[in-house]
């Protein structure tokens, strides 16, 4: 029966033990978040290359090209097409790297706030719909509850040993207003 791996880590320690082989591999990849990302999206969506690029209108060879790409070789157009052919919006943004964490997780309620907004002006007063937007509220507020119960209890359960940063990850999203302005949004 052969192995599964769930991480490249685990994958890149039964193939090789040379540190060496294993900080190059981890580089490689750093190199290609974004491709890698991208077949994700496809793999999430049930797609193969073909079926993508029939969406797409290119041939299976663009696509193999573009999710074997370095990030930095990927142009704005590719990501806008490769999205349109999944139905996702593209949303980019820019922030400032000085902006600390608490200032993040304020901003991101805040954008929280104001979708639920959103929400309930598209209702329109309906009752029907304003009935739907207050289980949205409520699940919202059990995610949220949910989230904050189990950073709590992980702050209990810590020791310096079992504490690890969170991985990179690809993170899009609008760009982080002044301080000042955030708690108008």
């Amino acid at each position: 029966m052969k192995k599964r791996h769930s991480n490249i880590e685990g994958l890149m320690k039964s193939v090789s033990q040379d540190p060496k082989v294993q900080v190059q591999v981890k580089e490689e990849l750093k190199k290609r978040q974004l491709a890698n990302f991208l077949v994700f999206l496809r793999c999430d969506h049930k797609l193969t290359q073909k079926e993508l690029a029939r969406r797409m209108k290119c041939t299976q060879s663009k696509i193999s090209k573009l999710e074997m790409s370095y990030d930095d070789q990927i142009s704005v157009k590719d990501l806008l097409e490769y999205g349109k052919a999944l139905h996702l919006q593209l949303e980019l943004g820019y922030r400032n790297k000085d902006v600390k964490i608490t200032e993040l997780i304020n901003y991101h309620v805040c954008r929280i706030r104001n979708y639920l907004s959103k929400l309930i002006f598209l209702s329109k007063g309906d009752n029907a719909m304003m009935g739907g937007v207050l289980k949205v509220i409520g699940s919202t507020l059990d995610k949220f509850l949910d989230i904050v119960d189990d950073h709590l209890k992980i702050i209990k359960k810590i020791d310096n040993r079992s504490i690890r940063e969170p991985k990179d990850e690809i993170h899009i999203s609008v760009p982080l207003k002044e301080k000042k302005e955030l708690t108008k949004i």
